[in-house]
């Protein structure tokens, strides 16, 4: 639709890569390079503004006060960068401010496309996610949305969202995982047996494996046989998944560790307290 326009535009060659390696972008526009290393784009503002959507998705609900695309879009590229590194050393405080520059727009689905960029880490993601204000806002469930969970193992699932997850107060907890539970089960409702409870069990006895396995102070490791116990103890509902599902998500955690830290650091927090809770559950 937009390869009749081609026109030249000086950018710089970094910048020109960046373009080049999205493949996903040669819906919008074509692409080449001239003798003199500059990229050949469409100067049509149109063009321009559809080219940032694709780009900086998180800035596309504040399109109606940006006049100029062009030099919108090629700002944001120059302070993409800096701005990322300044949300992951601090990020409740500077998520206001890159808000306030218009790299992200204040709406729940911009923050939580922003939130997915692959230079936002973790860790900084996981200190806005998990404040109590958003977990009840409906930020994680905007975060969760743009997640396909359908017909992967819990484990798998679980794994992708975990490293959010802070070690803070019972209530975050609870909604973390609850919005979880809900959004696993939307996506594999056509196979009948993850309710959003069954799930939510899952997903808690997934943490309380992780720390029986890769907690330095806990010398004792549970079995396949006794971790698959407890689960079935938690929820009748259990029973109907099928084995293979529920010794995948032992083995996979059994394997590798949920938190990559939990491997070298002994922990003595809540995951210590919840698995001797769960380990002494009466019959």
């Amino acid at each position: 639709l937009f390869h009749p326009l081609i026109v030249m535009l000086d950018l710089p060659v970094d910048v020109c890569n960046q373009i080049l390696l999205n493949n996903s972008l040669k819906d919008l526009c074509s692409f080449s390079q001239c003798s003199h290393q500059t990229l050949q784009l469409s100067s049509n503002p149109d063009l321009w503004r559809l080219f940032a959507f694709r780009i900086f998705p998180h800035v596309v609900p504040q399109s109606a006060i940006i006049t100029n695309w062009k030099d919108h879009t090629l700002n944001l590229f120059n302070r993409e960068d800096t701005f990322i590194k300044k949300f992951n050393a601090d990020p409740t405080i500077v998520l206001p401010q890159i808000i306030e520059d218009g790299f992200v727009s204040s709406e729940l689905q911009s923050i939580a496309r922003f939130l997915h960029h692959p230079k936002v880490s973790p860790s900084a993601a996981g200190h806005i996610i998990c404040d109590d204000w958003n977990l009840t806002n409906g930020l994680f469930r905007c975060y969760l949305a743009s997640m396909n969970f359908a017909n992967i193992e819990v484990e798998k699932a679980f794994r992708l969202v975990a490293p959010l997850l802070k070690p803070t107060g019972s209530k975050t907890r609870f909604h973390f995982m609850t919005q979880f539970a809900d959004w696993f089960s939307d996506c594999n409702e056509h196979l009948g047996y993850y309710t959003p409870e069954v799930v939510y069990f899952l997903a808690y006895g997934a943490l309380m494996l992780n720390t029986d396995m890769h907690s330095e102070i806990i010398k004792v490791k549970m079995t396949q046989i006794q971790f698959l116990s407890y689960l079935e103890d938690l929820s009748v509902d259990i029973i109907r998944i099928p084995r293979p599902k529920l010794i995948a998500l032992y083995d996979g955690i059994k394997e590798k560790p949920l938190f990559p830290s939990t491997s070298t650091k002994p922990e003595k927090s809540y995951w210590s307290q919840f698995l001797n809770v769960f380990r002494t559950k009466p019959k």
